[in-house]
């Protein structure tokens, strides 16, 4: 087996086998790689046979759903040995069900940001610490779970609650950088979340501030007018109230009024 296995289930879903990313999976068995991600998903719990083919065969019914599955863990067995000698022993059988067994020098990325959620939750880290774990979540942060996975209502309610607590964490990442003067940085922080979530206020106006305060107020309006642009095309509306009266701020600092609402909506 490879000195390390790398699972990525955050944005798209890839195997990583000593660092040489592999799809071999998700274009060869979409039903295997979804049994893969469904399994990992419940983080080592045993998953019983009937959901399985609830989640799997939901539209599809097969007479003999049992076999089908069945059929289904042995091929992927032998095609996740394919990609890496060993790889398939991760696919336990219990009793009536199907479980996930991580193996030696092998990591999964939603797995490390719980780690990295619950490390946040504590009182008593330091804040050097604090921002090295801020920091982390951001590398590993790189789209929502399994945002292009086929199939993936399953995953709906654990990728939500991901991407709130990310949010969040970046809020509070903001703030500790504001208590600092660091408005670089925030300007890094915001544009690397807003790939996440690019129709987050908040982010927008963080964004906007710190550009002001670092004298690129010029940045700032086309970083308004790009917002502007998100909105009339993806959701038919104007932006909002917050960020037109931050707007009104933006031409105030830069002592410019090229950039109107009228010439946006334009």
């Amino acid at each position: 087996m490879a000195d390390t296995i790398r699972i990525q289930m955050m944005d798209h879903f890839l195997i990583y086998i000593d660092e040489q990313k592999t799809d071999q999976l998700a274009t060869k068995s979409k039903k295997g790689a979804s049994l893969v991600q469904y399994l990992i998903l419940n983080e080592r719990q045993p998953v019983p046979n009937y959901r399985l083919i609830n989640t799997l065969w939901d539209e599809d019914k097969s007479t003999n759903p049992e076999n089908a599955l069945k059929t289904l863990v042995s091929r992927l067995r032998v095609l996740l040995n394919q990609i890496d000698p060993g790889l398939g022993n991760c696919i336990v059988a219990d009793r009536g069900a199907y479980h996930w067994e991580m193996q030696p020098g092998m990591t999964v990325d939603m797995y490390e940001i719980d780690k990295i959620f619950s490390r946040l939750s504590e009182s008593n880290i330091s804040e050097p610490e604090r921002r090295k774990l801020y920091n982390q979540l951001l590398e590993l942060y790189v789209g929502d779970l399994l945002q292009h996975a086929e199939k993936n209502e399953w995953a709906m309610a654990k990728a939500t609650t991901l991407h709130n607590k990310f949010i969040a964490a970046m809020y509070a990442y903001i703030e500790l950088l504001k208590e600092h003067d660091q408005h670089s940085d925030i300007v890094s922080v915001c544009r690397r979340a807003l790939d996440v979530d690019s129709f987050d206020d908040r982010l927008h106006m963080e964004l906007m501030s710190a550009l002001i305060r670092i004298n690129r107020t010029g940045e700032a309006l086309v970083q308004y007018k790009h917002v502007g642009q998100l909105n009339y095309r993806y959701l038919g509306v104007k932006p909002s109230e917050d960020l037109q009266e931050f707007y009104k701020q933006i031409v105030s600092a830069g002592k410019t009024l090229d950039f109107n609402l009228e010439s946006i909506r334009n």
